[in-house]
Parts: structure tokens; sequence; C-alpha cells
């Protein structure tokens, strides 16, 4: 064991002797990417609500079984939550993510890895424009990008299994396992792609070297994967039962309520999957996605027919391999019966379409075609990062109109004689949308804090006011009877701001934003 972990700790100095150009080439994409969220303080939806009442906020969290989230605020952050710590923790440790994802490539692959191309895996994946949907959430970015880090390294350890049966290596992997799935649920799925994606690798090594194994070879290493997939998700969920069960916290409907099986008909959740697949193959939402992930595809199958032509052993296994990992990123999908979300697609979907390209990379022989597709994949990187950096921006100027749209309404109610904002509750009607020409409309991206939860009784107002008391201004949640209130004058009111759109009320303020 100690002559392993020396030989180990001999071959991570080498890869990071060698490796100078790909930590440089990731830090200057990642900024690129995503350095606004380091040079401005602005947060996001959600993050009012931890800002404001942080204990509440956890309790949110154990209330979808996010134990491993709450867990690691609670280790390092001492109740409180800063902004500005949370983005440059979070990018710091997606780095040390895109390093060791290339680190795991190059230990599996060994003298075959072909470093000089090494490089196109991290900027592809770390520049999806998902990422800056999923970092949006300020409040938990640092955790999830902490969460991708234990699966990587769970992965490593596995690997490790594999040539080594020490068993301290599956006790390590499943515990990281157990604390990344229990701090957000898409990373259920990212250690399932990264296993096949391992796989992928022995099988090409050993295809390179001409060293074939016995399927029941391969079946072993498929086995150990498995396994300790398995073992992570029964004691993630055993874990997570056992603590709501002890604390007596009630069972969640977050995840529950968006699984359409059994709520229509089959025929229109599978149109709802086929639906969402075509989005995503195809790029029907430009804003997030590109043609990279069906050029790759199609460039891996020549790889294949290649392959077949030459009837390199065990093609039709790697073949079989491949179409679990595309199969991998829509597993969500696939149990809930529709699209989830756009944020919890990352980060198998990424990883699998950076993979396809670096596969491609290694599979070529020829100088010329290998530097055309290394051009593309800068230029496809560049594209990506761009689009981040957008969507980014977006949210800032949108932020910055919402702070605006805030000091304006608190100005009119001075105006109106309103004194010391804690001695009153707020209630808002109807909504604001943001109205500057660069903001891009996104799932949460772009999207003011004045208009969310539009349809349910108190509809925008908690989220306002948490923004608002943010600023400054310590409004009060309004009573279930203000509420009623409001509605009751709501078509007496104008929209906002002309004259009669505020109402005061004893220590009660009504805003109509809109119709």
């Amino acid at each position: 064991m100690r002559d392993f972990l020396k030989n180990e700790k001999n071959e991570f100095l080498a890869f990071v002797q060698k490796a100078k150009f790909l930590l440089v080439i990731t830090i200057f994409f990642m900024i690129l990417s995503y350095g606004i969220k380091l040079f401005y303080f602005d947060f996001s939806i959600d993050t009012e609500a931890i800002l404001d009442d942080y204990p509440q906020q956890m309790d949110n969290w154990l209330n979808v079984n996010r134990l491993g989230l709450v867990f690691t605020k609670y280790l390092l952050f001492h109740h409180r939550f800063n902004p500005f710590v949370a983005n440059i923790l979070t990018f710091f440790t997606f780095t040390i993510v895109c390093y060791f994802l290339s680190y795991l490539v190059h230990r599996i692959l060994g003298p075959v890895s072909k470093s000089a191309g090494m490089f196109i895996l991290p900027i592809l994946f770390l520049t999806h424009p998902i990422f800056a949907e999923q970092f949006n959430f300020t409040l938990q970015n640092f955790e999830v990008a902490l969460g991708i880090l234990f699966q990587v390294l769970a992965l490593l350890l596995t690997y490790y299994y594999t040539q080594k049966n020490y068993i301290i290596f599956p006790v390590v992997a499943i515990v990281l396992n157990i604390w990344s799935f229990l701090t957000y649920q898409a990373l259920y799925s990212f250690f399932i792609t990264g296993a096949v994606v391992s796989i992928l690798l022995i099988l090409c090594r050993d295809q390179k070297e001409s060293q074939p194994r016995a399927f029941s070879g391969y079946l072993v290493i498929i086995l150990k994967y498995s396994l300790i997939y398995l073992l992570s998700f029964i004691l993630a969920q055993l874990l997570a039962i056992t603590y709501t069960k002890i604390m007596h916290i009630p069972s969640g409907t977050y995840l529950t309520r968006q699984i359409l099986w059994g709520k229509l008909p089959t025929s229109e959740v599978i149109q709802e999957i086929q639906k969402q697949l075509s989005t995503v193959f195809f790029a029907k939402n430009a804003s997030f996605y590109n043609y990279g992930f069906i050029i790759s595809t199609i460039l891996v199958l020549f790889i294949f027919i290649k392959k077949i032509v030459k009837r390199v052993p065990d093609i039709y296994l790697e073949i079989f391999v491949f179409l679990v990992l595309y199969l991998s990123p829509f597993l969500l999908t696939i149990i809930i019966g529709q699209g989830e979300a756009i944020r919890a697609q990352m980060p198998a979907l990424e990883l699998v379409i950076a993979f396809n390209f670096y596969y491609v990379y290694w599979s070529l022989h020829n100088h010329w075609l290998r530097k055309a597709l290394v051009t593309y994949c800068l230029i496809l990187a560049f594209n990506q990062s761009y689009a981040a950096a957008n969507l980014l921006f977006s949210e800032h100027v949108k932020y910055k109109e919402d702070v605006t749209l805030a000091n304006r309404m608190n100005v009119q109610l001075d105006n109106l004689g309103v004194g010391d904002r804690a001695d009153y509750s707020l209630v808002i009607l109807g909504k604001h949308e943001p109205e500057s020409v660069v903001v891009l409309p996104g799932e949460t991206l772009g999207r003011s804090f004045f208009a969310w939860d539009i349809g349910t009784r108190a509809g925008t107002t908690y989220r306002a006011i948490g923004f608002m008391r943010i600023l400054g201004y310590p409004f009060h949640r309004p009573t279930s009877k203000q509420l009623d209130y409001a509605h009751s004058i709501e078509k007496e009111l104008t929209v906002w701001p002309k004259k009669d759109s505020i109402r005061i009320h004893g220590n009660l303020i009504v805003i109509k934003l809109s119709n």
C-alpha cells in the first residue's frame, strides 16, 4: 500500500510538471466564462433567502434531503453567508475539478494519453453555458462544485481499486459519493457518466497497447464501479431517511412532484422525453445548447466505422459502453418523464460532450486532422465561454435594474410619508419584468426578484421582501388577513409608478406592479 501511494504521488507530480499549459488555459477559460461573478458581488434568486434567514434556508434544504450541503455549510461558514467568498471558492474548486478530471484521464491511459490535446477535455467541460445557470444559485454554488470534485476523486479512487484491491479505496470513494449525492441530486448521474468514461478509457488503452482482456476481466471492472455506486446510493438514501425520521423532518415534494409517470398517459410522457432529447441534441435552446453534441457524436461514429473495418478487438463492447454513456445524462429525464431543470443537466451532459471530442482527438493519427479538431474545439470553447459570460452579464444588469426599482419604490414611499420600514408589512401585486435591452431570458438567469412565484397567493411578495431587506428596507411579511385585503383592493389600484399604484392601510403597504 505504501509503495503504491508513493508511486501515485510521483505520477501526479510528474503530471503537474507536464500539465502547466493545461492549468493556464483552464484558468483563462474559467475567468473568461465566470469572471464577472468574481468582480461583482450581486446575489441571485434564492440567495436573498439565505442572507435574510440562514436557519430557515438550512431547514428548506434538509426538507429535500440535501444533508451534505447543510453539513458543509455548518462545517465551514458559521451560520453566515458571504457571496464573495462563495464565488471565489466555487471557481477555485471548479478549476481543481477540471485539473483532476484531466489527471484521471491521463492516469488511466498512461503513456498513450496524448497529453498534447488533453486541454480539450477541461475547456469544453467547464465553459458549457449550463454551468452559468447552475452557478447563478450563489447560495449553493461552492457546495455543488465541491460535490463534483468529490465525485472526480471518488472515480480516481475507484480506478485505483480496479488496479489494487485495497479496501481503503472503495471506502473513501463511497464516503465522498455519499457527501456529494446528499449535496445535490443531479450529481447522482455524474458518477455513472464518469464510471462509463473510465471503463471506455480502460478499453481504449488496452486496444492501443494490443493487450485486450477477456470479457470476464472487463466484467469485473464494471462490477467494481457498479458496486461502489450502488452502495453509495443505498447508504445515502438510508442516511437521508434515518435523519429525517429522527429529526421529524417532513418529506419534501420538490422532486416527486416533477414525476409525470402515472399522471399522464404513457404516450405523452414518452413524447416529453423525446422532446427533451431533441432539445439537447439538436440545440433547440440556443442560450444553453450548441451543435457540439451532435457533431462530436457523428465524429465518434466515423471512428467506430474505422475500428469495425480494422476489426479492432472489443469494438462491439466499446460501442455498447458508448451507448450507455450517451444515456447517462438523461437518466433523470427518463425517471421523471420530462425535461428536468436546465441546471440539473450538469455536470454529466458536459462531460459526455467534452469526452466525445477528446476521444476523437485521441483516436486520430493524422497530424493535420488533429490540428483541425483542436482548432474547432478552441473555437467551440470560446463560443461556449462567451455564451456563459453573456448570460452572467445579463444577470448582473438585471440585478442592477432590480436595485434601481427597489430604490425608486422606496423614494416614492418616502414622499408618501412612510418612515421606518420595520413598522410596515408589504404586499406586491403583479410583477416587473426586466426592461434592459441586454437581458437574456434563461431559466433563472435574467429573471427579476419582482417576477417570481406568480400565480401563488402571495405572488412575488416574499421574494421582493427578502431582496429589499438585504438592501436595507426591513419590511415584514404580510399576514393572511393582509394578503386578503391587498387582493380585495387590487382592481382599485393603477400600475406602478402611477400615482394610485400604492395603498397604505395602517401598517400595510400594497404596491401594484402589473395587472
